[in-house]
């Protein structure tokens, strides 16, 4: 759904953060980060896309 939108990101699983995952008590995360350059418009579709 994001990928459709242009909107980059990228998962991490538990294998690839034990520690980290395990004291948050999840298996998985969706990583997503904006930058300087983004603009307003593109934070506001990314927001629209994940209330969505």
């Amino acid at each position: 759904k994001l990928h459709k939108r242009h909107i980059n990101t990228s998962a991490t699983f538990r294998q690839w953060a034990i520690i980290d995952m395990d004291d948050k008590h999840v298996r998985s995360a969706l990583r997503i980060s904006p930058h300087y350059y983004n603009t307003e418009q593109e934070l506001d579709a990314l927001i629209d896309a994940l209330q969505g």
